[in-house]
C-alpha cells in the first residue's frame, strides 16, 4: 500500500514519551483488573488507539501483555483485532506496524514467528484512515439543530487565518468501524481505547474541523471553540463496551473550560471518571509548554469516587524521563513500568478523592473539592443577580503580534499599533481636531493592579464604529493609517460576512461600560486582579469589567475588596482554569462568584478600607489588609 507524507515527523505532531505511555498503560490494566468480568488475555483483549501515530500506546500495551500471557503471541492474534490503531498519517502507521513488529521480536526471540506474516496480520488492525468521519459501531443520531450549527460554523471557518499558518489535514479515507473491526463490533465495543489524540483549535486546523464537521460525529457533538481532540473523545466513548476504559493523555486546560461543557455533560451521564494524574505545566514534549493530564474513565455510571493525583511537584523528575525518551541519542525504551508508578506513590505527590457527586458542577469538572471554609458552601448570592459582567473591547487588532506579523511576511514591525495607539503614534501620525474626537483613552490588561488603575491612559483606542466613523472620508490621517493594515482588517470574520466594514472595530462594546463607575477584572493573572475606576477608562478582551446592574446594597469598593480577598483567592483558586501559573478568570465564572448576605453593619465597614487600599503602600496596606479580611471572614459567618 502507498504511503503519503514520507517526512519522519510531520511538523507540529508530538508523539507521546514512552515513559508517559508506560504509566498510562499499567494503570488502565490495572482499573480493568478491578473491574468484575475483567479481560485479561492477550488473545481474548480488543483495544483501540484512534490516534495511534507511532504506535507507543500500542507497543507499551503489547509488551504488557506479553509479560502477563507470552503463549498468546502469534499473527493470528493480531488478525483477530486485538490491538487496533488508526491515524490520518499513512507514514506513522507504517512506522507504528514496524514497531510492533520490532516489539515482538525483542521480546520474544524464541518465537518462530515471519516477519511477513506478522505484517500481513498488521495490515488488518493498523490502519491508515480517519477515525472521525466514518460510521462507528451505532451510528449517532443526528439533531436537526446539530446541522445547522454546523453548517454555520462550517462557513465561518473560511476566513480568518491564512491558509499557510493552518495545520492542514493528511489526505484519509473514513474508517467503518463495524467493517474494519468486526471482533469489536461482534463484542458490543473495545475493552480498551487509550492514546494522545492532537490538542488543536479551530483557528489552526480549520481544514481538519471542516472534515469532522460533515460527519455525524460532527453534528452531533460539535462545540464554539472546542478542541479537536474532544471529538476523539467522543468517537473513543462510541465504540467503548460497556465496562470498557478509556485512557487519554489530554489538555490539562478543558475541565473549566465552557467549550467543553457538552463533552463534560456527557462524561456525567454515561462514564464514571476513576482517575486523573496531573502533570501541571511539566514540559512533556519538546519546545511546548502547557498543562497536561492523563485520565481514566469506565463506561458507567457508578458513584465511584475519583483519585486525582497532583505529580506537578515531581516536575524535574518528569521533564528528564520524557526529555530523554525524546532524544536521538537514547532509546524510548529505557525507563521500565514500575519506574513510572513510584511517580504516583512519592510523598510529594499530592493524592486526593472526590466523591462523584462533587466532581461535576455547573457544566465543569471540580479537581479540589470544596473545604468547610469555602465560601461556595456559605452563600448562594450569585455576583449576577446584582452586578453585569462584560467583557473588554475586541479590537482585532490593537497592535502587530509576532504571530500575526510571520503570517503576513514580516511586513509589519511588531508591536506597532493599529486600532490602539501609544501617545508617540498619535502625535506623529498628526490627526486632525475631528480626527482626535475619534480617541479614547485605553490602558491593557498589564496596567491594572490589585486596586489600582492608571491615573492617565497608557494608550489611545481608535474608537470606529457605525455611529463614530460610517465613512472615512472626513479621517483621512486614519484611512492612510489603516490602510498598511487593511489585508489584516479585511480578514476577520465580521468584515468576510459582510457584517461592519473593514476598518471597524470588532466587537466595540458599548461605551457606557468603559465610563461609568466600574470595576475591571483582569482575566488571567497570577492571583485574581480587581480595580476600580470611575473615570473614562477603555480596556480590551482580557479583561472583564463589572458594573451595577440595579439598586443593589453591594457598593464597588466593598465588592472590590471581596474580589481581592484570600477568601476569593481560595474560591477562584479551586474552579478557574489554569494557564501555566496563571488563573484564568472567565466572564462565566465571575458571574457565579459567591457575594455574602447584604449585612447592613458590616458592609458599610469595608467600603473605606478598600477605598484607603486604593492609594496605600508598604506597612498602612498591609495593616488595612488584615482589617479588610477580617471584615470578609465576618461577612460570610467565619471568624
Amino acid at each position: 500500500m502507498p504511503f503519503a507524507n514520507e517526512d519522519p515527523q510531520p511538523v507540529g505532531r508530538h508523539y507521546t514519551p514512552a515513559v508517559i505511555a508506560r504509566l498510562a498503560v499499567a494503570e488502565t490494566l490495572r482499573l480493568l483488573q478491578e473491574s468484575p468480568g475483567s479481560v485479561f488475555r492477550l488473545r481474548e483483549l480488543c483495544a483501540l488507539d484512534p490516534a495511534c501515530g507511532e504506535g507507543v500506546f500500542l507497543v507499551e500495551l503489547l509488551r504488557a501483555l506479553i509479560r502477563d500471557s507470552p503463549e498468546d503471541i502469534s499473527p493470528e492474534v493480531f488478525a483477530n483485532g486485538t490491538l487496533c490503531g488508526i491515524d490520518r498519517d499513512g507514514a506513522a502507521v507504517r512506522r507504528c506496524r514496524q514497531r510492533l513488529v520490532n516489539a515482538v521480536s525483542n521480546l520474544s526471540a524464541d518465537q518462530a514467528f515471519v516477519e511477513e506474516e506478522l505484517q500481513q496480520a498488521l495490515d488488518t488492525c493498523i490502519l491508515h484512515g480517519d477515525a472521525m468521519t466514518g460510521p462507528g459501531f451505532r451510528p449517532p443520531e443526528v439533531l436537526a439543530k446539530d446541522k445547522s450549527r454546523t453548517r454555520s460554523r462550517r462557513r465561518r471557518s473560511k476566513t480568518g487565518t491564512p491558509d499557510s499558518a493552518l495545520v492542514m489535514p493528511f489526505p484519509a479515507p473514513p474508517i467503518d468501524f463495524a467493517a474494519a473491526f468486526p471482533q469489536a463490533a461482534r463484542d458490543g465495543g473495545f475493552d480498551l481505547v487509550v492514546g494522545n489524540p492532537p490538542y488543536l483549535r479551530e483557528r489552526n486546523a480549520r481544514g481538519l474541523f471542516d472534515i469532522v464537521l460533515d460527519s455525524p460525529l460532527g453534528q452531533r457533538w460539535s462545540q464554539p471553540r472546542m478542541d479537536f481532540w474532544h471529538f476523539f473523545l467522543h468517537r473513543g466513548l462510541d465504540v467503548l463496551r460497556p465496562g470498557g476504559i478509556l485512557t487519554f493523555l489530554v489538555s490539562g486546560y478543558w475541565t473549566a473550560a465552557h467549550s467543553a461543557v457538552r463533552l463534560i455533560e456527557r462524561l456525567q451521564q454515561e462514564t464514571t471518571l476513576r482517575q486523573i494524574v496531573d502533570f501541571g505545566n511539566a514540559k512533556l514534549f519538546p519546545g511546548v509548554s502547557g498543562r497536561h493530564m492523563l485520565i481514566w474513565l469506565q463506561k458507567e455510571n457508578s458513584n465511584h469516587p475519583c483519585r486525582v493525583i497532583d505529580l506537578s511537584p515531581l516536575k524535574r523528575k518528569i521533564e528528564a524521563a520524557a526529555a530523554a525518551d525524546h532524544r536521538a541519542d537514547k532509546s524510548r525504551d529505557e525507563t521500565t513500568a514500575d519506574e513510572c508508578l513510584t511517580w504516583l506513590t512519592d510523598r510529594k505527590a499530592e493524592q486526593r478523592e472526590i466523591p462523584s457527586h462533587q466532581l461535576y458542577q455547573d457544566g465543569r469538572l471540580v479537581l479540589r473539592p470544596a473545604s468547610a471554609r469555602d465560601i461556595g458552601r456559605l452563600s448562594d448570592i450569585r455576583l449576577d443577580e446584582h452586578f453585569e459582567v462584560r467583557q473588554g473591547i475586541a479590537e482585532n487588532p490593537a497592535v502587530i503580534s509576532t504571530r500575526l506579523n510571520r503570517q503576513f511576511d514580516q511586513r509589519y514591525r511588531v508591536g506597532e499599533g493599529v486600532l490602539v495607539l501609544s501617545p508617540e503614534e498619535v502625535e506623529r501620525l498628526e490627526f486632525s481636531p475631528a480626527e482626535r474626537e475619534l480617541l479614547r483613552p485605553y490602558v491593557k490588561a498589564a496596567d491594572i493592579k490589585r486596586y489600582s488603575v492608571p491615573n492617565s491612559p497608557t494608550q489611545w483606542l481608535l474608537y470606529l464604529t457605525r455611529e463614530t466613523a460610517p465613512s472615512l472620508e472626513r479621517f483621512p490621517q486614519v484611512h492612510r493609517h489603516l490602510e498598511r493594515f487593511r489585508p489584516i482588517l479585511e480578514r476577520r470574520r465580521e468584515v468576510a460576512q459582510n457584517r461592519i466594514a473593514w476598518w471597524y472595530l470588532h466587537w466595540p462594546r458599548e461605551e457606557r461600560i468603559f465610563t461609568e463607575p466600574r470595576l475591571f477584572g483582569v482575566q488571567m493573572s497570577l492571583v485574581p486582579t480587581f480595580a476600580r475606576a470611575v473615570q473614562p477608562l477603555y480596556t480590551g478582551f482580557s479583561v472583564n469589567v463589572i458594573l451595577p446592574s440595579r439598586e443593589t446594597p453591594y457598593t464597588l469598593p466593598a465588592v472590590q475588596g471581596l474580589l481581592n480577598s484570600r477568601r476569593a483567592v481560595e474560591w477562584f483558586d479551586r474552579l478557574a482554569k489554569r494557564r501555566g501559573v496563571n488563573l484564568d478568570i472567565s466572564g462565566g465564572l465571575l458571574r457565579r462568584f459567591p457575594l455574602p448576605a447584604p449585612d447592613t453593619e458590616l458592609l458599610p465597614e469595608l467600603d473605606p478600607l478598600a477605598l484607603e487600599r486604593e492609594t496605600q503602600t508598604g506597612k498602612a496596606a498591609e495593616r488595612r489588609e488584615i482589617q479588610r479580611e477580617q471584615i470578609v471572614n465576618r461577612l460570610y459567618g467565619q471568624s
